[in-house]
């Protein structure tokens, strides 16, 4: 989605920004993911619950351009401690992410005959998107990357 494309792009400007004012990588990290998580879930959740088509249309906008921040903290993660197996790695969380999204249709209509809205729907998505994004910003943590980074370069050293 365009929107989706400009939040990557504006994200990466923000997150630059920071660096070179000496935040360091983890607290980037942890706003672009935490921030992003919370304000996606908030305005999705907007979205589900306005009646007013132009706001709407404007709120799943702004979502969009922020989920480019939210996805920006922990693709950088799997790239820093996934080493060779990075491919692997990221295609067993997308796999595992994606389970989710082939039961939502199902789960979403269900939802809606039982309580007459997509309010519901919306509202356990937005629950446990809001909770992901905390858990990554309170367990998030590059000590275990940097020890297997340092064993590896040892390693290889030693061949």
């Amino acid at each position: 989605a365009p929107a989706a494309i400009v939040g990557d792009f504006g994200s990466a400007a923000v997150e630059g920004a920071l660096i070179r004012c000496g935040w360091p990588i983890l607290k980037i990290r942890r706003w672009a993911t935490v921030g992003g998580a919370v304000a996606w879930s908030a305005l999705l959740f907007g979205f589900a619950c306005t009646r007013n088509l132009p706001l709407a249309a404007a709120l799943y906008i702004a979502a969009f351009v922020v989920y480019g921040a939210h996805k920006s903290g922990y693709a950088a993660n799997f790239l820093e401690v996934g080493g060779k197996d990075t491919a692997t790695l990221m295609a067993m969380a997308n796999m595992l992410g994606n389970v989710p999204i082939a039961i939502a249709p199902s789960l979403g209509l269900l939802l809606r005959r039982r309580t007459g809205s997509w309010l519901t729907f919306f509202g356990l998505h937005c629950a446990l998107n809001l909770v992901a994004g905390l858990a990554f910003g309170r367990f998030a943590s590059l000590k275990e990357g940097r020890a297997l980074l340092a064993e590896r370069r040892q390693r290889s050293k030693a061949d």
